[in-house]
């Protein structure tokens, strides 16, 4: 997680701190993701071709990946949660000072032009960012599986029908 220098304000740094240290509980909440000891195999064209061992060792280990990024996307997002949640804090904070302005499109001009409310936003920016790839990383290893779960499904099925065929063919 990108460590947000401590607000200079000694209200905004104290709610800052309180939520630091519940994001830090969340996390320390959730299991440390290991990842599988090996490398993403890659899916053939032809999921047919290859043999039920080899697709059940394949489901395994997309298995094994969908659960590893499931976890890297749940402490990505807790992060960005707390990101945001200092960049609203930040922000409140200099609409607050920032009152003295005429419209409220001057005074949220303002409110961005505060190192602070920036450099939240950056960390915020930073967060979002790393949750997309978790996410995406998850969703593309949690549809792999479920193609090959599919296959597995389709292969035991067929093997059923085949099975009655041949006690009643011999």
């Amino acid at each position: 997680m990108r460590k947000i220098r401590r607000s200079k304000n000694p209200i905004r740094a104290q709610a800052e701190e309180r939520l630091a240290e519940k994001a830090e509980r969340q996390l320390a909440g959730m299991y440390e993701p290991e990842a599988p000891g090996w490398n993403v195999s890659r899916i053939p064209k032809d999921i047919t071709a290859i043999d039920d061992s080899e697709l059940m060792q394949l489901f395994v280990e997309m298995a094994a990946w969908a659960n590893y990024y499931g976890t890297l996307l749940s402490q990505a997002q807790v992060e960005e949660k707390y990101a945001e949640s200092v960049l609203d804090i930040r922000r409140a904070a200099a609409l607050v000072v920032g009152k003295a302005s005429k419209t409220v499109t001057e005074t949220k001009a303002l409110a961005m032009a505060d190192k602070e409310v920036q450099e939240a936003n950056e960390a915020y920016l930073d967060a979002y960012a790393a949750r997309k790839k978790e996410e995406a990383a998850y969703n593309n290893a949690e549809r792999l599986e479920k193609l090959i779960s599919r296959e597995l499904t389709r292969r035991t099925g067929r093997s059923d029908r085949e099975n009655r065929n041949n006690r009643w063919s011999a």
